[in-house]
């Protein structure tokens, strides 16, 4: 969306003459001053916000000043004053421009000064002062009219006259009352989570859905306090969690589930702001057990009729990541664990062959895992085992290898599976290696693969009695390239067939 800029001139500080059927504006000083909008579109620019821009370039504080915007339509004859009241007089004066795409000259008519009430000015019960009520009244000296020297009331009179003003003291306002409402929360004393971020999550999200605001009293390593944004007002709604010794775990120490405050005060849709951990947890909620995950840009409209808050894309997209990091776990943590989870493998599954290989720096290089029942089971098969590799598709990368045979059942059959840095001759080799622990070599071996030169070249330096043939598609994946005559290319498949 494109942004362009909105340039108002205005004149500070006059009034406005008669002269003859015209109305003219007459300035103060005569000096010109200037402001600009960027925006993308005249829609954005408001009343509250126009007047606002103008006391910051007078450097003026508008409880201090109280001013009237206007200007001389072109179109109006005779020539007479419009006054801005509204943001739809704002759209009105700034789409009015001539044929050269001139703009009138906004006039800001300055009409009061208020002096912070030193004096109290009084208000009446309709909300008006009774200053501006006696501006317009003449004046009753004193031994004039109805009153004398003393100030009293002429006896003769009856009635009180015209200047005569009662002070009524200033009506109160009373304070809306909020009944007390609950969060939501459900949480309960000594409640126990697996983390201060699990903590985070359940407070951020029933604020998004209850809507109100919360605000952050103490948030470390060992305790993470929060109260409500309304507590100004006399909201006693808090929640405090500490660390547990000796753990991650956080627990719910004092909890005070009912809200005193409004709503509406407590909580707006500016304050109001969504974070991906937030994001996350809807997706675990409305997608739960299923593989594919909405897009970022679904999430966005999800999110804003579950929460009612307006969230980005950037944001969405930032929360679908962390929805995924939690099912999947944190790579790192996962390298981390490796050699404890192929011990219990090894303990769980007997016969089962696994090997981990790190770097000087003790960083991830190789991995393999043969599981005991399927190289038992693979003695009952026909031994024509299939050799592939895969690129992973991660921020790490590496390959996955995967060596298969077929069961009777013309079903896949895993024998061996590896995760390596590349289709290298050293991973290659050190995966065959490896495989013939559990599978030896024997004449009646045949390896089935594409023509991967690293591949070819490991298989005939490890398994020197076995057969080595190609896939039949990977061949015919070549040969689309060269030949565009299907009868040539059945021709072909019918020969391979024919020599199996």
């Amino acid at each position: 969306m494109g942004y362009s800029s909105t340039n108002i001139h205005f004149d500070y500080d006059g009034q406005y003459a008669k002269s003859g059927d015209d109305y003219e504006w007459i300035p103060s000083d005569g000096r010109l001053y200037g402001i600009s909008f960027k925006t993308s579109s005249l829609d954005e620019i408001t009343y509250s916000c126009l007047k606002k821009r103008i006391c910051k370039k007078k450097r003026i504080d508008p409880c201090l000043k109280r001013m009237n915007l206007s200007y001389i339509p072109l179109v109006v004859e005779p020539k007479r004053q419009s006054y801005i009241l509204d943001d739809e007089d704002v759209y009105v004066y700034l789409t009015s421009v001539d044929k050269e795409g001139r703009r009138i000259i906004l006039h800001v008519e300055v009409i009061e000064e208020m002096e912070q009430q030193s004096v109290v000015e009084k208000e009446s019960s309709y909300g008006g002062n009774y200053s501006e009520l006696a501006s317009g009244l003449p004046e009753v000296e004193a031994g004039e009219g109805g009153v004398d020297s003393e100030g009293d009331v002429d006896n003769s009179m009856g009635v009180r006259p015209s200047s005569y003003y009662v002070e009524l003291p200033r009506v109160a306002k009373e304070k809306p009352v909020v009944k007390e409402w609950e969060d939501g929360l459900g949480l309960q004393l000594f409640q126990e989570f697996e983390s201060k971020e699990a903590v985070k999550d359940i407070i951020d999200k029933a604020s998004q859905e209850n809507c109100f605001g919360i605000s952050i009293c103490n948030s470390d390593r060992g305790r993470y306090v929060v109260k409500c944004r309304g507590a100004d007002e006399g909201c006693k709604w808090s929640v405090r969690a500490t660390k547990i010794d000796k753990s991650e775990a956080f627990s719910i120490r004092t909890y005070r589930n009912m809200h005193s405050c409004s709503r509406v005060t407590s909580s707006t849709g500016k304050k109001r702001k969504v974070t991906p951990r937030c994001v996350a947890a809807i997706v675990h909620k409305d997608y739960l057990g299923l593989y594919e995950t909405p897009t970022a840009k679904i999430l966005v409209g999800l999110v804003q009729r579950k929460l009612g808050v307006e969230v980005s894309y950037t944001t969405c997209l930032r929360g679908k990541k962390q929805a995924v990091a939690d099912i999947r776990g944190d790579p790192e943590k996962g390298y981390i664990i490796l050699p404890a989870y192929l011990y219990m493998l090894e303990k769980a599954n007997p016969d089962t062959k696994t090997s981990l290989v790190v770097d000087k720096n003790n960083r991830f290089r190789y991995l393999f895992v043969a599981l005991g029942a399927s190289i038992e089971g693979f003695e009952y098969m026909r031994k024509v085992i299939t050799v592939d590799a895969t690129f992973l598709k991660t921020v790490e990368g590496g390959c996955l290898i995967i060596a298969t045979a077929q069961d009777p059942n013309l079903h896949h059959y895993p024998i061996a599976f590896a995760v390596v840095d590349g289709e290298k001759n050293e991973s290659w080799k050190w995966f065959f290696t490896l495989l013939k622990t559990v599978i030896p070599d024997s004449t009646e071996l045949v390896f089935v693969s594409d023509r991967n030169p690293s591949l070819i070249k490991a298989v005939g330096e490890v398994y020197l009695m076995s057969k080595h043939g190609y896939c039949i598609w990977h061949l015919i994946a070549c040969l689309h390239g060269y030949l565009s005559i299907s009868n040539f290319l059945q021709l072909h498949v019918f020969c391979c067939k024919s020599t199996e």
